[in-house]
């Protein structure tokens, strides 16, 4: 069942990534300009996003918002899996809280048209289109785009730009994996605050190609001097749903698997900050 949802409009400076590909695959974090073709390799769904407009997917939320310094207004990708048509009608039947006190209510039913739903919203002050498109993988994406009243018409064609861009592929949760991968290669990570309790994660972490590692763990309180302990071993990415992590296994010591995501200028492991930088250590 799709639910209703609260987002909050604030796109702040995040963290760049190169990706080397025509189509970006979705890093939690990461803001991508118009023109991009971005895809949620999870859900095997894909979109341009429209001209003057850029978006990102915050990673405590696995929705995609697009905001536009030409236009007030917002715009949401939502992607679903294994949604039913129902389940569809009857979560655009709702009014959709956008935050900020914005609360559109639906204009009439939605309207469909084969694989496509349709639905329009309105306020005091602001209208809402969205649309609801499903694919051969049983995979779905849900756009509403939101603005002032008089911006009606020029949402209604953002919205169809939209449309005629969606693309759905077979889900790969490999494909995440993989484009974190080329995005972290040859970087260091350093740390600037976690909780870390058990003392298990690195203050600072060279993600050198081909898996290499080299870490510097926490002071060990049992060591005369308290000196960090530099530990050679390897890196990977591991996709586990929508979720990816990062795994260092070092030489000696525990694994450490941390949840991957980014945040203004900031990699976030398990909750904690860690600034992003070329290594100079890796070759």
């Amino acid at each position: 069942m799709i639910r209703s949802f609260v987002v909050f409009f604030i796109l702040i400076p995040l963290v760049t990534f190169a990706q080397k590909s025509s189509e970006m695959v979705i890093l939690p974090g990461e803001e991508y300009a118009a023109g991009t073709r971005v895809q949620n390799a999870y859900r095997g769904v894909s979109f341009i996003i429209p001209r003057d407009w850029r978006g990102a997917m915050p990673p405590d939320q696995r929705i995609f918002l697009m905001t536009s310094e030409q236009k007030a207004g917002v715009g949401l990708a939502i992607f679903q899996s294994s949604v039913s048509e129902s389940d569809i009608i009857q979560y655009l039947k709702q009014s959709q809280n956008l935050g900020d006190n914005i609360i559109l209510k639906p204009v009439g039913k939605p309207k469909i048209n084969r694989s496509e739903i349709t639905m329009e919203y309105t306020s005091m002050t602001s209208t809402g289109h969205a649309l609801a498109k499903s694919g051969p993988f049983q995979n779905t994406i849900v756009f509403l785009f939101a603005g002032p009243v008089e911006d009606r018409e020029y949402f209604l064609k953002v919205l169809q730009k939209m449309n005629t861009s969606v693309k759905f592929s077979k889900p790969d949760p490999g494909k995440l994996s993989s484009a974190w991968t080329r995005a972290l290669s040859g970087q260091m990570l350093k740390k600037v605050s976690v909780d870390d309790s058990q003392g298990i994660f690195p203050t600072v972490l060279h993600l050198c190609p081909e898996g290499k590692a080299q870490a510097t763990l926490p002071e060990d309180p049992t060591n005369i001097g308290n000196q960090p302990t530099l530990v050679d071993g390897n890196w990977n990415v591991i996709a586990d749903g929508a979720q990816s992590y990062l795994q260092f296994t070092p030489s000696r010591g525990k694994v450490v698997r941390a949840s991957l995501d980014v945040f203004g200028n900031y990699v976030i492991l398990q909750g904690g900050k860690y600034h992003l930088t070329r290594s100079d250590v890796c070759k």
